[in-house]
């Protein structure tokens, strides 16, 4: 269970972040080559691992514009550019099969960012769409050359989910996913393949994602890991931003959206706590 939360410290380990640089030598290197600098939170999630394997199942749980969104799609991207990286890095086996991805969101709607963000990340790593990789708008998708393939899925329909053998599902705001109907219909996809999940979010209440994920018996298998932090361990989040919302901002609300807090808003009645709140 390697987790690490914003709540046990923000001091950076310089020992535990070079060990987790020399475990993936090959992303972190590539990373820097085309310009994605993850600050401190952003590669503790690329680089959760046990025993220098890739924990299984991922979760990034982060105040609002902390990064998260963007830490899974260059993860999504690299690992799709470089299959044999992923088996290896996850399974430790020596093979270049490519890989099944899916991305998958509430709606069509909330999955908007997730895929325009994998889209920015695919040009700002040098790579053109419609000559390095094909893009097919109408069904959401990215086909790349070597065969690995990207599909932005929505929730709505869970029963829809079914067939598929996946390497990577990415669950994006997973905490807003209705129920957990679309995450019971999708965990087999990952049986045959071993598959990864990785999950960005931020707290939506104490709700399915919460009972699944961050249970006793979760927080103790060790093929779970998480990583939790605020908007404002972003370093790169405007600390008189920070500020302002949270003078003017509700306090439930700034704790949940900005704060990660699971449990600021459950069992809240917003509307008659706004009565209360000066």
């Amino acid at each position: 269970m390697p987790s690490f939360s914003f709540r046990e410290g923000v001091e950076v380990d310089k020992e535990c972040l070079a060990g987790m640089l020399e475990a993936f030598p090959a992303k972190f290197g590539w990373f820097l080559s085309v310009g994605y600098l993850p600050h401190y939170w952003q590669v503790l999630f690329h680089a959760n691992n046990n025993d220098e394997r890739l924990v299984r199942f991922r979760h990034l749980v982060a105040g609002r514009r902390g990064g998260k969104t963007l830490s899974a799609a260059w993860e999504v991207l690299f690992y799709c550019l470089f299959p044999e990286q992923f088996h290896l890095d996850l399974h430790g086996e020596s093979r270049d099969a490519p890989l099944w991805v899916w991305a998958l969101s509430a709606s069509y709607k909330v999955g908007r960012p997730s895929y325009l963000t994998f889209r920015k990340v695919i040009t700002d790593a040098g790579l053109v769409i419609g000559k390095d990789v094909k893009e097919n708008r109408g069904d959401l998708r990215f086909e790349f050359a070597n065969g690995s393939l990207v599909e932005f899925k929505s929730a709505e329909d869970p029963q829809s989910l079914r067939g598929a053998g996946l390497d990577i599902l990415w669950m994006d705001e997973a905490a807003f996913i209705k129920s957990e109907e679309a995450w019971l219909v999708t965990r087999p996809s990952l049986s045959d393949k071993r598959g990864m999940l990785i999950t960005t979010t931020t707290p939506d209440g104490k709700n399915w994602f919460y009972d699944e994920f961050w249970s006793e018996d979760a927080l103790n298998d060790e093929n779970i890991g998480r990583v939790e932090y605020r908007s404002i361990d972003n370093p790169y989040f405007s600390k008189s931003e920070w500020e302002y919302v949270r003078q003017r901002y509700h306090p439930l609300l700034f704790n949940q959206e900005y704060c990660a807090a699971f449990d600021s808003m459950a069992g809240r009645d917003l509307s008659g706590d706004y009565r209360d709140w000066e």
